[in-house]
C-alpha cells in the first residue's frame, strides 16, 4: 500500500477552510497538516519557520477573506502567498501546489476578483519557473449548508418566513452553484493522486456544474418549499446582470484520470435547492 501523501493546508478556518479540512482529513491516502492565522504551532508563521523542502508533499493555498478593505484582501491572498513562495525558494519547494481560486476573477468590476487573479498569476509564474506542477481550482458559487446569516439567501429566507411581499436586488444573470461536498471531493481527489499532476504546466479547472441558476430559480424553489406565493414588490438596481457559469469538462477529465468513480460521486453531490432550503429552515435559531 503506498504511503500517504502529506498535504499542508494553508487556511483551515472559515467556511471554505472547514470544508477543505474535513474532506482532506477524511480522505484515504492523505496525511493532513492544517494551518491558519491563529497564533500557535499551527499558525502561518509556524508553517514558514518549520518548512523544509518536501518534494513528495502537496501544499494547498486557501483561506483569506472575500470582502473588506483592499489592502486587507491583498495581504490575505497575495502577500501571504508571496511569503510562502519566498520560503520555498529559500528552503526547497513542495512537489505540487494546489491553489484555491475564485470565479470572481471573471468579474471585471470585482476588486476581490482582481486580487484573486493577481494571486493566481503569481502562483502560476513562480511554480512554472521552477517546474512545480500547479492546479488552480477556480471555485464558483459555494452554497452554504448551514442557515445563511447574510447575503441573498439570508434575505430571501427571512422575507419568505415573514410573509408579505418579497424584494430582491435584481433578477438577471445566473451563477453556477456548487456544494461544499463537491469542492471537498475535488480537492481531496486531486491532492491524493499523482495522476492529476502529470502535466507540469500550470492549469486551471472550474469547480462548478455548468448549470446556470438565476434568482428567479431560487424564488421558485422558495415558493415551492414555503408558499403561498408572495408578491414581488420591487426590483432594485443591482450590479450588472452577468452570467458566470463553469466549464465542468476539465475537472471531470482530471477526476476521471485520478479515479474512474470520482465523476459520478461528484455529480451526485450537486446542490438541491429544495433540500438546502429545508435544511436552512430546520437550522433556524
Amino acid at each position: 500500500m503506498p504511503a500517504a501523501v502529506t498535504v499542508h493546508l494553508l487556511g483551515v478556518r472559515g467556511t471554505v477552510g472547514a470544508v477543505l479540512a474535513g474532506a482532506l482529513a477524511g480522505a484515504p491516502g492523505i496525511a493532513l497538516r492544517g494551518y491558519s492565522g491563529a497564533p500557535g504551532p499551527r499558525s502561518y508563521a509556524a508553517f514558514l519557520a518549520d518548512w523544509r523542502g518536501a518534494p513528495d508533499d502537496v501544499v494547498v493555498v486557501a483561506g483569506g477573506a472575500t470582502r473588506g478593505a483592499l489592502a486587507e484582501l491583498v495581504d490575505a491572498h497575495v502577500t501571504r502567498l508571496a511569503r510562502a513562495l519566498d520560503r520555498f525558494e529559500a528552503a526547497g519547494w513542495p512537489g505540487r501546489l494546489l491553489l484555491l481560486g475564485s470565479a470572481a476573477e471573471l468579474v471585471p468590476e470585482s476588486t476581490y476578483g482582481a486580487v484573486k487573479a493577481a494571486q493566481h498569476r503569481l502562483a502560476a509564474a513562480a511554480a512554472g519557473a521552477r517546474g512545480v506542477p500547479l492546479v488552480c481550482l477556480r471555485l464558483h458559487s459555494l452554497v452554504p449548508e448551514a442557515r445563511p446569516a447574510r447575503g441573498l439567501f439570508a434575505e430571501l429566507l427571512a422575507q419568505f418566513e415573514a410573509g408579505g411581499a418579497v424584494s430582491v436586488h435584481h433578477l438577471g444573470g445566473a451563477r453556477d452553484y456548487v456544494s461544499g461536498a463537491q469542492l471537498g471531493l475535488a480537492c481531496a481527489t486531486i491532492a491524493a493522486h499523482p495522476e492529476a499532476w502529470a502535466d507540469p504546466a500550470p492549469r486551471v479547472v472550474d469547480v462548478g456544474n455548468g448549470a446556470p441558476v438565476t434568482v428567479t430559480d431560487w424564488l421558485a424553489a422558495f415558493r415551492h418549499e414555503l408558499g403561498p406565493e408572495p408578491a414581488l414588490e420591487e426590483q432594485r438596481p443591482g450590479h450588472p446582470d452577468r452570467s458566470i457559469v463553469a466549464d465542468p469538462a476539465p475537472l471531470r477529465e482530471l477526476l476521471a484520470r485520478c479515479d474512474p468513480g470520482a465523476v459520478a460521486r461528484y455529480e451526485a453531490l450537486r446542490p438541491d435547492l429544495g433540500r438546502l432550503i429545508r435544511g436552512w429552515r430546520a437550522g433556524a435559531p
